[in-house]
Formats: C-alpha cells, sequence, structure tokens
C-alpha cells in the first residue's frame, strides 16, 4: 500500500525442520508483497554470524525486524538491534 516502503522476507538456507525456504515463499506469492532474501544458513534459528553477507547486510539495514519462531527469539534476542519483535 505504501510503495516508500521496502519489505524483505527472509528464508532459511536450507530446509531444517518446517522452516521455509525460498522455494516455499515463491509458492505461496511472498514474492508479490516482499523480496524473498535467502540468510544462506541451515541453522535453527538465525544465527547471524552464519548468514550470508547479503543477509548481514539487509539485517544491519533494516529499521524493523520481525522474527517469527523460538529459535530466531533466542537467536536474534541478544543482537544489539532496537526493533526486534518475534
Amino acid at each position: 500500500m505504501n510503495p516508500d516502503i521496502k519489505i524483505l522476507f527472509g528464508v532459511r538456507g536450507k530446509s531444517v525442520v518446517n522452516d521455509s525456504i525460498a522455494e516455499d515463499a515463491y509458492a505461496v506469492g511472498i514474492d508479490e508483497y516482499a523480496d524473498v532474501i535467502d540468510n544462506g544458513d541451515g541453522s535453527f534459528g538465525t544465527v547471524l554470524y552464519r548468514t550470508s553477507p547479503e543477509f548481514k547486510e539487509a539485517y544491519r539495514k533494516a529499521d524493523i525486524v520481525i522474527a517469527k519462531g523460538q529459535a530466531n527469539y533466542e537467536c536474534l534476542s541478544e543482537e544489539k538491534k532496537t526493533f526486534i519483535f518475534c
């Protein structure tokens, strides 16, 4: 609705348990609303030091991060970013 807002949808680099990968995001049409970005890693949760340089840059530049799941909460809650919602 607001063309000035850029939304990125981060997915796992590899299939882990029930986490979404890029193929899943495209299959349900997320790319119609957001740019899909692969984090480059297959860890439980988003372990930033293991993610791709592209993902790290997108994370650093984000004004707000919304992370789904307990593993993401555990990995990202200690990051020094003001606007992380899990």
